[in-house]
């Protein structure tokens, strides 16, 4: 059986489908070949700074995270939300923290609530069962490469693209202006050649009346002669 090719991807900004050989997105006008740049650490520093919007969750690792060391940190201190402190998901991690700590203490204080399933601890039971459901499945995500990333451009390569962009526009504004310059320069030039051809022919013609008016005064110079 042949092989399925694979047509289609997705891109990690917007989550629009797009061609596999698709260089942009067409929605968002993210260029893919952008992402090979980005980096686990800037995403980081952009989240720290506030900066969402440099950042992007990609499935596919950037070069400064290592598969197996994440996945070894989910499954040792993935219950304390330790692979998601190590991607920089802090909200999702400090979820998994409080989750465990809360779980942990509630069981040291009172180890007979945990025999008798009293009420409140249900309360604590049922998200920590919550965060043991979604770290499984963060571990197969893991392993098939699916598990989502965030990562982002260095501040001087997003600078130097806005800048390329600017100069870019610059660049078309000045050929808009020379290609107008020439345009006016080319209709002022036919129109110049259109007089000289308008000029041309009335000295022509005004020619052609003067020798034509000399021819009949030397026909009729000539008949005077005749009869006399």
């Amino acid at each position: 059986m042949a092989k399925k090719i694979k047509e289609f991807k997705r891109c990690p900004r917007c989550d629009v489908k797009a061609l596999i050989y698709q260089e942009k997105c067409n929605a968002c006008g993210l260029i893919f070949s952008r992402l090979a740049n980005a980096s686990n650490k800037e995403a980081k520093k952009a989240i720290r700074a506030g900066q969402k919007n440099r950042v992007i969750c990609d499935k596919t690792l950037p070069k400064d995270l290592n598969k197996w060391k994440l996945f070894f940190m989910s499954l040792f201190l993935g219950f304390f939300g330790g692979h998601f402190y190590y991607v920089g998901k802090y909200k999702t991690g400090i979820v998994f923290s409080v989750s465990a700590v809360l779980l942990m203490i509630s069981a040291a204080i009172d180890p007979i609530a945990w025999v008798e399933y009293s009420f409140y601890m249900w309360f604590l039971i049922l998200p920590a069962s919550g965060c043991l459901v979604y770290l499984a499945i963060n571990w197969v995500q893991i392993l098939m490469n699916t598990f989502r990333v965030p990562i982002a451009l260095k501040e001087t390569v997003m600078v130097d693209k806005e800048n390329e962009n600017v100069n870019t526009e610059a660049v078309l504004k000045i050929v808009e202006e020379v290609t107008e310059k020439v345009e006016k320069d080319k209709k002022a030039e036919d129109k110049k050649k259109v007089a000289e051809e308008k000029k041309t022919k009335e000295d022509k013609t005004e020619e052609k009346k003067s020798s034509q008016e000399e021819s009949q005064q030397t026909s009729k110079k000539s008949k005077k002669k005749a009869t006399k």
